[in-house]
């Protein structure tokens, strides 16, 4: 079964093969079937088979998983994105700010300080969501990671992973959440099946939340 999406529930469609072959994940399920129209089942059906497809803000990750002695796919993953992004329909930047970037936060701003320290150049962060980053108030709370997956990302010192835990609201009820996460060398030895970190929740949406290294 192949993903699409960050985290959240599932969201079925009309096809039954699209339904058994691939599975949709996403916080908001309108945003999903926005995305996921009858032209791009027809083909994810016929390209995407063993790839993996995620849209977080204005970005698209495609990855899938490889042997160390996996030839270069790089030219082919560039197509997947290309043709990913090409069936999106235009109304889909307007209703969901697709385009619009985030304001970074506090934390943003030092975790891109300690990215550069270990030699990653990044742009501008956004938060692990398939609508626009959280930018309103937040409430505390901690995650408890059940799951950790290595996606066999690199960049720089730093790798990425998929993470899967329980995140907990104070005084709220715990929610299962699932992301993508880059990891930085510092805090590679608290990023542990379970291990709890504080964070940071959107009061507005609770699917949009950053760890405070500081308070972990």
């Amino acid at each position: 079964m192949r993903s699409i999406g960050l985290g959240g529930r599932q969201v079925p469609f009309e096809s039954e093969e699209f339904n058994k072959r691939f599975r949709v994940t996403s916080a908001e399920p309108a945003f999903a079937t926005a995305v996921i129209t009858p032209d791009m089942i027809e083909w994810l059906l016929k390209e995407g088979d063993d790839w993996r497809f995620q849209v977080n803000s204005h970005y698209i990750l495609v990855y899938r998983w490889r042997d160390r002695h996996d030839v270069d796919l790089t030219a082919e993953v560039l197509d997947l994105v290309t043709g990913f992004y090409g069936r999106i329909p235009d109304v889909v930047a307007s209703l969901y700010r697709l385009n619009l970037q985030p304001q970074p936060t506090a934390q943003d701003i030092n975790e891109m300080a300690r990215a550069r320290a270990v030699g990653f150049t990044p742009g501008t962060p956004v938060q692990v969501s398939a609508s626009s980053s959280a930018s309103g108030p937040t409430v505390a709370g901690h995650m408890t990671i059940t799951g950790i997956q290595e996606l066999g990302l690199q960049i720089g010192a730093a790798r990425m992973v998929q993470l899967d835990g329980d995140v907990t609201p104070e005084g709220g009820r715990p929610y299962h959440v699932s992301q993508t996460a880059l990891v930085l060398p510092d805090h590679a030895g608290r990023v542990v099946a379970g291990a709890t970190l504080a964070v940071r929740i959107d009061a507005a949406n609770p699917s949009l939340f950053s760890v405070d290294w500081n308070a972990s």
